[in-house]
């Protein structure tokens, strides 16, 4: 039997609260990706690697905008949406 698929078993307050568990767990983790680009940046920077600053530099932006849309999604979920 599913859980989902009886009413009486599924418990949507703890579906929510483990969402957002997840969504602060995402961003907490690319949060340590934004750490590691920028140091490599200023490796890059400090070695004159143009190339290897520019593509971290653009990671760097890729998990920004990642944690951006979580902490979004976060507050949609906090705020009564999404769910």
């Amino acid at each position: 039997m599913n859980a989902v698929a009886n009413p009486k078993l599924s418990n949507p307050d703890g579906v929510k609260q483990a969402r957002l568990e997840l969504l602060r767990d995402a961003i907490f983790e690319q949060l340590g990706f934004m750490i590691h680009r920028a140091e490599l940046a200023r490796t890059f920077a400090d070695l004159s690697d143009d190339a290897g600053l520019t593509y971290s530099l653009k990671c760097m932006v890729a998990h920004v905008r990642a944690a951006a849309q979580c902490a979004n999604d976060l507050t949609a979920l906090k705020n009564g949406g999404a769910e």
